[in-house]
This record gives structure tokens, C-alpha cells and sequence, in this order.
């Protein structure tokens, strides 16, 4: 891996792109953080950081098939916990994925403690057959 890098707006088309090729279909707005992992000179790897409700969540979380289980993934929310300065941060990752998330510094916690607006997005995952759970990185977990 080449390393781990934060993007300008003007670099989002890649991402786009990116999220196409791997099958995500994830929207990017002007003003979130991307953090993008590179090898051999092209793009393996996204993270975004979104402000929401005045709440940061971590979101888009992809890694291309051929990169996975090297690294890239681990690298990608070491940088993104790094720019998140010991604020408060959210996540719905799949359940299979909350060992990988609990590395960050993230634990899974109860909708009801959940802002409104996550705890229906992880209802209307798990309705439509996804297996997500609310995970949280609190304030100063650093």
C-alpha cells in the first residue's frame, strides 16, 4: 500500500467512481472528509467522515476485493480516528464487521442512545435485510 491520504473536493470523482466499481452506492457531499488508501498508484480503499445533524459519522467504509484482509482497512480508521481529534464519532457497520470497529475505539450501543436520525437509518438497514449494528466512538477515546 502506498499510504493513506485526505482528499480535496476536487478529487471526489475518483471516489465516485471508486464506490461504483466496488458496488457502493454511497452519495458524497461537498463538505466531508475523505480519506482514501492507494497502492500500485491508484485507488483500494475510501473512508468518509460526515457531519450529520451536527453529529460526526464515520460512513462509506469500502476496500477493494483484491486489497482486503492486507491491511488497507485497518490503516484507512487508524487515519480516520486521527482526524477525528477525540470528537464523539458514529457508525452502522455490519454486525461481522464490530471487532474491526472496536479496534478504532468504537463499541456497539443501544439505538435508544442513539441521535433520532441513526436509530432510524439502522432500523431501515436492518429492515431491508442487512445485518448492521450502532457502534460509538466516544469523545476522547484516544
Amino acid at each position: 500500500m502506498d499510504g493513506i491520504n485526505v482528499l480535496r473536493c476536487d478529487q471526489f470523482d475518483e471516489v465516485d467512481c471508486f464506490y461504483r466499481r466496488v458496488g457502493y452506492g454511497g452519495t458524497i457531499g461537498e463538505t466531508e472528509t475523505i480519506l482514501e488508501a492507494r497502492a500500485e498508484d491508484r485507488l483500494v480503499g475510501v473512508v468518509r467522515l460526515v457531519i450529520e445533524n451536527s453529529f460526526l459519522v464515520l460512513r462509506g467504509m469500502q476496500v477493494e476485493t483484491g486489497f482486503q484482509r492486507r491491511g488497507v482497512g485497518g490503516k484507512l480508521l487508524e487515519a480516520a480516528v486521527e482526524v477525528m481529534s477525540g470528537r464523539e464519532c458514529w457508525c452502522i457497520p455490519h454486525s461481522y464487521l464490530s471487532g474491526f470497529y472496536s479496534g478504532g475505539g468504537f463499541s456497539e450501543v443501544p439505538s435508544s442512545s442513539a441521535p433520532r436520525f441513526l436509530a432510524d437509518r439502522l432500523i431501515r438497514y436492518n429492515a431491508s435485510g442487512r445485518s448492521v449494528v450502532l457502534m460509538r466512538r466516544l469523545a476522547g477515546a484516544d
